[in-house]
């Protein structure tokens, strides 16, 4: 879990968190990923999507795996961030569910030298705009982020520069 780029979870039935990785840490504004142990999975997802993420989850369960689902999810300061949510069963060794595994991608992508969400055709640009300005924030101890409602038509970008 350590070596992947993606932010990785795993999570009992009830979608309490066993275990993620840093980058699922770093991604929900905690210093540890073990600060994330116990809590509810539920309640790191954005109200509106809430019944959404509910009803997948027994289709993950029905079906095994669920994949490239978007939800707006929770920093630990309120603030949210796009991602997309690939989730399969965990099942113990007598085929009974255990839990849940998840991967969470793109949630900064876009922050990427040289990474784009559409094709070069759809929007001009070489893809470091956005690259230049998240290192700034880092070096000045800032930080940039996107909103975007899934199915919505563009996004909001915010930054943030320390006093």
């Amino acid at each position: 879990m350590t070596a992947s780029p993606d932010a990785i979870v795993l999570t009992d039935l009830e979608g309490r968190v066993l275990l993620c990785n840093q980058q699922t840490a770093d991604m929900h504004g905690f210093e540890r990923a073990e600060e994330m142990t116990g809590l509810l999975s539920l309640d790191l997802v954005a109200q509106e999507d809430r019944p959404r993420a509910i009803e997948n989850l027994y289709k993950t369960l029905e079906v095994g795996e669920t994949r490239n689902i978007e939800y707006s999810l929770l920093r630990k300061d309120g603030s949210r961030f796009p991602v997309e949510l690939s989730a399969a069963v965990i099942l113990g060794r007598d085929g009974q569910p255990l839990g849940f595994t998840g991967v969470m991608q793109y949630h900064n992508r876009i922050f990427d030298i040289f990474q784009r969400l559409h094709r070069p055709e759809d929007y001009p640009g070489t893809g470091i705009g956005l690259a230049i300005a998240h290192k700034a924030m880092q070096r000045m101890g800032g930080r940039v982020w996107a909103e975007s409602a899934p199915g919505a038509a563009g996004a909001t970008f915010y930054l943030e520069i320390p006093r």
